[in-house]
């Protein structure tokens, strides 16, 4: 009898052990965050005349064309941010004076919100394009679709499950010279919002170059170390770049073009030296970050999915003829995944770029993808962290010059 007992005993034992694990397991709270390169929906005003310009796609293959690719994917995750790389306006008055303005209907809007996408970023060089009333047009039109924005101190927070995750969106004009209110900003989404974890969209770097910048890293080292960022995202050179970890945070230098209707043709790089920056290559990037039950931020785990930011023949793409400067193909504006043969240039032009070795590409349902180990959130422990100077607690410098986007919407509150 004493014996049956001790067996009962030692099977309730493990039972509650067991329900006890899962329970820890259950506690844990996760949010799917999917990020992809720059989007302009439309293109300049003197390319309406062609045929294959992003407006006639439109109204020849319908809205929900050009993400089709991807739809399936952007409706799965908690969140699809994207970097909106146009103004919406159905007028081409107060056109600033530059070389590549850019603009879509306003009924474009209807493409995102018939994608997936719920969230995009409008700190760039091109929101400015047609003025204040461009910008507020391109406001009104993406609200009446339902998708939020977040541009430099208008921020946005995003709520599952109890948790509140922060998204400031960032040109170089706010680094340099508006410095000590972003850092009051990242305290201030922390200790009055509540929010569990920041995300920084920054707009920077070289165009058409394939290595980051070392003054955006040294930048990024300070936004995470000091301005306590969780995850940054960069977008705005057009071209593929590199990852970095810094306090087992990760930062993604470049994710590329991805629905670009700017370029109704795809060139090699200006710089026939570097014939990987091209803006066919891109990535989409997931990011899963882990709170426990009570909203404390875990750790993180990435996915990057290679792609082609224009469909049109792919076998043709991948070929050696495809490397020169003068190399020319039709931007279909709709960019598709790449199995593991396709993605090795993409993949090369990430690794290349990379301080650490990255994992190898794997295959899923015969496209490639690359999965990033998992990083908790030890802040004692840096792996790898990358070796750079050390940032003046003052604030960045030297960093390249950028527009400032008007108008200026200092204003602290989400929307």
């Amino acid at each position: 009898m004493r014996l049956k007992w001790i067996r009962l005993l030692t099977a309730v034992l493990l039972l509650s052990a067991c329900l006890l694990e899962a329970g820890f397991a259950a506690a844990e709270k996760t949010v799917l965050l999917t990020f992809t390169g720059d989007v302009t929906l439309g293109g300049k005003d003197n390319a309406r005349g062609y045929e294959e310009c992003f407006d006639n796609v439109a109204e020849k293959e319908g809205y929900e064309y050009f993400f089709a690719n991807f739809k399936e994917m952007f409706e799965q995750d908690d969140l699809t941010i994207i970097n909106l790389e146009c103004v919406l306006t159905n007028t081409s008055a107060n056109q600033a004076s530059k070389k590549h303005p850019l603009r879509g209907k306003t009924d474009f809007a209807k493409i995102l919100s018939l994608s997936g996408i719920e969230l995009a970023g409008l700190s760039n060089n091109h929101i400015s394009d047609y003025g204040n009333p461009g910008f507020r047009s391109t406001v009104k039109a993406l609200e009446e679709n339902g998708i939020s924005w977040f541009k430099d101190f208008t921020y946005y927070i995003c709520e599952k499950d109890g948790i509140k995750i922060a998204f400031i969106a960032l040109q170089n004009s706010v680094i340099n010279t508006k410095y000590a209110k972003l850092k009051k900003l990242l305290t201030d989404v922390r200790e009055t919002d509540g929010a569990n974890a920041v995300v920084i969209c920054w707009h920077t770097g070289t165009e058409y170059k394939g290595t980051h910048d070392k003054n955006t890293e040294k930048t990024v080292k300070t936004l995470i170390e000091e301005g306590g960022a969780d995850l940054v995202i960069i977008n705005h050179t057009h071209t593929a770049q590199g990852v970095g970890i810094i306090n087992n945070r990760s930062v993604f230098y470049s994710l590329g073009n991805f629905v670009f209707g700017g370029n109704r043709n795809i060139r090699g790089g200006k710089n026939s030296k570097d014939p990987l920056a091209i803006s066919l290559y891109g990535m989409v990037v997931q990011v899963k970050l882990t709170f426990t039950d009570q909203n404390k931020y875990l750790g993180q785990q990435a996915t990057v999915y290679p792609v082609f930011s224009s469909g049109y023949d792919p076998d043709y793409q991948v070929g050696d003829h495809f490397n020169g400067n003068n190399s020319i193909i039709p931007n279909d504006y709709r960019p598709i995944r790449l199995t593991t043969k396709q993605a090795e240039a993409v993949y090369e032009c990430i690794k290349r770029d990379t301080a650490f070795e990255i994992p190898a590409m794997t295959e899923k349902n015969g496209l490639a993808e690359i999965v990033f180990p998992y990083l908790p959130a030890f802040d004692d422990v840096m792996v790898p962290d990358e070796e750079t100077d050390e940032t003046d607690a003052s604030g960045p410098a030297g960093l390249p010059e950028a527009a400032s986007p008007s108008p200026k919407r200092d204003t602290k509150s989400n929307h």
